[in-house]
């Protein structure tokens, strides 16, 4: 399993909806890419951070267009200060997270 983890800066006056955009945006990717999905967090200091899975590296590289395609297709970009930052490309080796499905919108 590859595992990757994503930072955003977000606009201060567009949380909401980066929030439901980030959310549309894994529901697509696990509905019609293979993802695993994925999980957002907020740091104390305003830094967004995405956790998102995909059962292998092919996987994950294909999925890329359909990100690519709904950053130009959509307005969430607009939500972002700047690039959003790959931090890590992991692999898993042990998986204790239990699926909790909780999606903003």
């Amino acid at each position: 399993m590859l595992c990757l983890v994503y930072e955003f800066s977000v606009k201060a006056e567009m949380e909401e909806n980066f929030r439901s955009g980030w959310c549309a945006l894994s529901e697509t990717l696990v509905k019609t890419q293979g993802s695993l999905g994925a999980r957002l967090h907020r740091s104390a200091d305003n830094i967004w951070i995405s956790y998102a899975q995909w059962p292998d590296r092919e996987s994950w590289l294909h999925g890329e267009q359909a990100i690519s395609e709904f950053l130009q297709s959509s307005n969430w970009g607009e939500c972002l200060q700047g690039e959003v930052k790959l931090l890590l490309q992991m692999t898993a080796t042990d998986d204790l997270l239990q699926p909790v499905a909780n999606c903003h919108s």
